[in-house]
């Protein structure tokens, strides 16, 4: 029999039914009798007994839930109803059935479906209903709500059968209602129903309309029932087959996410003016509906098998289509819009918040199957091959266990059983996957708004407000959705299992990563390296909550600290110098942020962990970046150094820090040093030089602008041209000089508590030049040259410069060593240099008596040096005599002691070569790999040197 024919014989029976109570209007006579029976029973009160009162007890529920009168007789008025409740029936199904039957056709109650939803809602009131019984009503109003939904014709309503299942599903009662007919017979053709009214609605509803949250708990209480959900969003219409932008525009989910594309807002909030924190804030709600929305529909795919395999190769389609972000150049048009890969990323984090509550994530999953694309990149850049060879052969799979305990790199002849791989729980693929969108949905989209935020402010200078609103109605919206209340706890969620999965691949003694150990777990080494970047978003998106106020929170996962501290200084977890680089920089911004807006310390800096170990770890991060492979490295760690250089005088005023910061300098630990004194002058070489001369252009431009009769008879071109040059350098001016007083401040801090690191034989001769030649700048004959008409406006400030200048010196010339090495600068230095400096400042009156008395001294010490340096009182002598076997390839000078590298096997002198690696571990003449410890040692060559140096100090009388 099909279905057609048992809905006809049931609707004939139905209507049988429904044509006796419509001619009697009267309940059955049987039943009639029962009741009148009851009321005898009432009337007699003299032989109430047990029975009857039980009877009168369900009686009065009874008319409680259905709101009508049992019989034409009295109020049977309050009884107490716990005093009698037993496992007794004294109400049968037929009652029940005849009670219904009597209501609904009652012209009182026209909206059926309503008020059958007001009897379940007052029979949940009724908690002294018999359990067995409590269920016989339920099931028996469910069963009239199926039937009423197939015959909605039969029933006289004021409204509409669509308008009922609205009111009915998203009201409070609706999950209920949608949970209790989940096994319902009859469940699969009323899904239809629902499934019309939801696309009913969906054609009207807007995110600005007053029935939007009405629709989200329609929706929401809807998902509710498995059968339903499963029948939208597995229908043939609701998914894409391919994830495209387009594709998913045509489909039911894709009108669905329409709603919640917050891109088509009007909302003209400006980024860099308080209104804009306004709007977002208006917008935040609406994010966090979208994402739990579109967060319930995906659990609904997930809970069947079948359906949670389709989902899983649509979001896989998802991520190959949008990977296409993380190339320089893509096609903006192939891929989706940034709001909309927001709203899926947080969607999927809402689903595995959800579902972690049920089940455990697998953290060795990833080495069994290879699920994050290993092949991309990891930490420890492991090759393509090694990737293949280590985790997946024909199907059959690592046993990760074996790979946890084992180190990078593998011998070759290391042998690896093979497994077959259980199936994964949800969990342990959600995150995974999550992990391999992060990139894609999260990482790009932080990047494109930084690149909006320029984008903006060049449009606003060129006055193009079409550019400028849309540019603000995306970055509005993609904050919109990344920083609501929903979208912050579920990434926070996310993070922590990230960090507890890290930490799974840690070894469990963490300090030696600290010191650069080279016993690296397999495990951590196979890790893709743009986890590392994803903890750099969560730190900038952290930042800017509290920074901004917003109301959403974001919490760092117990751990994170050690995590921070140990990638940022150890070269030997990550590779990839950038990568660390920029985890390096979020934290730095953090520190500066919460200094700036609040004026208290970063709350990771309160952790122990981080009072023994961030020091370090910037340093490392300031050493580092000298060379991260990217295009812009030169500019990038000339902002990182400035960033660190601001970050390190806020962590100096906190005492902890400030003694681990003296304890390292002082220590003049290898891994940092001499490495960052050469860093730090040979940038401040750079910039205050570039600046300088630029500085000078602009004098001479300012002196030819002063000259009215010359000025007036160059062409118009010209003047344009100086203008525009003028222009460009007072803007690069004021960014080079602001760095560089940032620099001498941070100096001057350490140079105070220690100088060691200064005072090394491979740094101090390039820290007294350096110095020696930018005082003779200031003070010296060059200085006429950069007196431009307003100092201030180009942040150049000659007299903090000569009191910086003045402080170092009296730092440093507490040491012999220093006034030897400035003393032998030929370049630069000038007696009379230090004389004008030490005139300048008694002029200006910024230092103390005692301090002018300590600087002469200095002076008078200069003055009385004499060389002692032999080989440099030779080369200076004999100058372009000296034999070519004795000079340094590199640099032509007179060798103190030779070395010959291996492989290029050219002979260099010691500290050169020691300079050469503190930049590059290469030889610089065939870049191969080197190190100090692999040069040879050219002992017979030092000999015939020292032999040739002495016979000539004999023959120029220079003993």
């Amino acid at each position: 029999m099909d279905v057609n024919e048992i809905r006809r014989k049931r609707l004939e029976a139905f209507k049988n039914k429904t044509n006796k109570v419509e001619s009697s209007n009267q309940i059955d006579k049987i039943q009639q009798e029962s009741i009148s029976q009851t009321s005898k029973l009432i009337e007699k009160k003299d032989k109430v007994d047990e029975e009857s009162k039980k009877q009168k007890a369900y009686l009065y529920l009874i008319q409680k839930v259905f709101q009508c009168k049992m019989t034409d007789s009295s109020e049977y008025g309050d009884i107490d109803c716990k005093e009698f409740y037993s496992d007794h029936l004294v109400v049968d199904e037929s009652f029940i059935e005849m009670i219904i039957l009597h209501c609904l056709t009652n012209p009182k109650n026209l909206m059926s479906l309503s008020y059958l939803a007001e009897c379940l809602n007052r029979l949940s009131d009724c908690v002294y209903l018999d359990k067995t019984l409590l269920e016989m009503i339920k099931k028996k109003i469910i069963d009239f709500m199926v039937i009423v939904l197939q015959c909605p014709d039969s029933f006289p309503s004021t409204e509409s059968v669509y308008t009922m299942v609205w009111k009915l599903i998203s009201g409070s009662q609706g999950k209920v209602i949608m949970k209790s007919i989940e096994n319902h017979p009859d469940m699969m053709e009323i899904t239809e129903i629902f499934y019309q009214v939801f696309l009913d609605q969906l054609g009207k509803i807007k995110l600005t309309s007053p029935e939007f949250f009405e629709f989200f708990s329609f929706i929401d209480n809807l998902l509710m029932n498995e059968a339903v959900a499963l029948n939208i969003v597995c229908h043939d219409n609701f998914l894409p087959k391919e994830m495209t932008i387009n594709q998913l525009s045509n489909t039911l989910l894709g009108r669905l996410l329409q709603i919640f594309f917050l891109e088509k807002l009007d909302g003209y909030g400006d980024p860099l003016k308080d209104d804009y924190l306004i709007v977002l804030q208006r917008l935040l709600p609406a994010g966090a509906t979208g994402q739990k929305m579109i967060g319930e529909i995906l659990c609904s795919l997930m809970k069947y098998e079948d359906s949670r395999e389709q989902t899983f190769k649509w979001i896989d389609c998802f991520y190959t289509i949008n990977k296409e972000r993380m190339k320089i150049e893509y096609d903006k048009d192939s891929v989706f819009p940034d709001s909309l890969l927001l709203l899926f990323y947080y969607s999927l984090c809402y689903v595995f918040a959800k579902e972690i509550k049920k089940s455990t994530v697998n953290f060795n999953y990833f080495l069994n199957t290879n699920i994050l694309e290993l092949e991309n990149t990891t930490l420890f850049q492991a090759t393509p091959s090694e990737i293949k060879q280590l985790i997946f052969i024909n199907g059959s799979y690592t046993n990760s266990l074996d790979l946890t305990h084992s180190t990078y790199p593998i011998q070759s002849d290391v042998k690896f059983p093979q497994i077959k791989v259980e199936a994964p729980s949800l969990s342990t693929l959600l995150f995974f996957t999550i992990l391999k969108l992060s990139p894609v949905c999260l990482t790009q989209i932080l990047h494109t708004n930084e690149n909006i935020i320029r984008a903006l402010s060049r449009a606003r200078k060129e006055q193009n407000v079409y550019v400028c609103d849309y540019l603000k109605r995306i970055l509005l919206s993609n904050n919109a959705q990344q920083f609501n209340a929903d979208a912050c706890y579920s990434m926070n969620n996310f993070c922590e299992y990230l960090v507890k999965f890290i930490f799974h691949c840690l070894p469990q003694n963490i300090s030696p990563l600290l010191n650069q150990s080279n016993e690296i777990p397999l495990s951590l080494a196979l890790l893709p390296e743009y986890i590392i970047g994803i903890l750099s978003d969560f730190i900038h998106s952290e930042s800017f909550i509290t920074s901004n106020h917003l109301k959403s929170s974001m919490s760092l996962p117990e751990g994170f600290d050690v995590i921070i501290c140990s990638f940022v200084s150890s070269q030997h977890i990550c590779h990839n110098p950038y990568v660390r680089s920029e985890l390096g920089e979020a934290i730095t911004c953090a520190i500066l942020n919460e200094k700036d807006v609040f004026n208290r310390p970063y709350k990771l800096l309160l952790n122990e962990f981080c009072k023994q170990h961030l020091i370090f770890s910037l340093l490392c991060f300031y050493v580092d970046c000298e060379k991260t492979g990217s295009h812009s490295q030169y500019y990038d760690k000339l902002n990182w150094r400035k960033m660190l250089q601001e970050c390190f005088k806020t962590l100096w005023e906190f005492e902890d820090y400030q003694k681990k910061m003296i304890e390292i300098f002082e220590s003049n630990n290898e891994r940092i040093f001499p490495a960052f004194v050469q860093y730090i002058i040979s940038d401040t070489n750079l910039i205050l030089e570039d600046s300088l001369l630029k500085l000078s252009d602009i004098k001479i431009a300012e002196d030819k602008q002063k000259d009215k009769e010359k000025w007036n008879r160059l062409d118009k071109q010209t003047q344009n041209d100086i203008i525009r040059s003028m222009k460009e350098n007072t803007s690069i001016v004021k960014n080079l000089f602001a760095s560089t007083e940032c620099t001498f401040k941070f100096l001057k801090l350490v140079l105070q508590k220690s100088q060691r690191p200064f005072l090394d034989k491979l740094v101090i001769n390039d820290v007294a030049a350096c110095f020696n030649y930018f005082l003779s700048c200031i003070v010296g004959e060059r200085s006429s040259e950069f007196k431009v008409s307003n100092f201030e406006m180009y942040n150049f400030h000659p007299k903090e410069m000569l009191n910086s200048f003045f402080d170092i010196f009296l730092y440093l010339g507490q040491n012999d060593k220093f006034i030897q090495a400035i003393y032998e600068d030929t370049r630069s230095f000038k007696e009379k240099t230090f004389e004008a400096a030490l005139v300048n400042v008694k002029y200006i009156h910024s230092k103390s008596e005692r301090e002018m008395e300590e600087f002469q001294k200095l002076i008078d010490k200069i003055k009385n040096y004499s060389s002692h340096d032999i080989f440099a009182q030779v080369e200076e002598m004999v100058g372009m005599d000296l034999p070519e076997e004795y000079c340094d390839a590199l640099l032509g000078t007179l060798m103190k002691d030779p070395v010959k590298l291996p492989n290029s096997h050219v002979i260099v002198d010691r500290t050169t070569i020691e300079k050469h690696l503190m930049n590059a571990k290469e030889d610089p003449f065939d870049r191969t790999p080197l190190e100090l410890s692999m040069v040879i040692p050219m002992n017979d060559l030092k000999q015939k040197i020292m032999e040739y140096v002495m016979e000539k100090a004999k023959e120029l009388k220079l003993k």
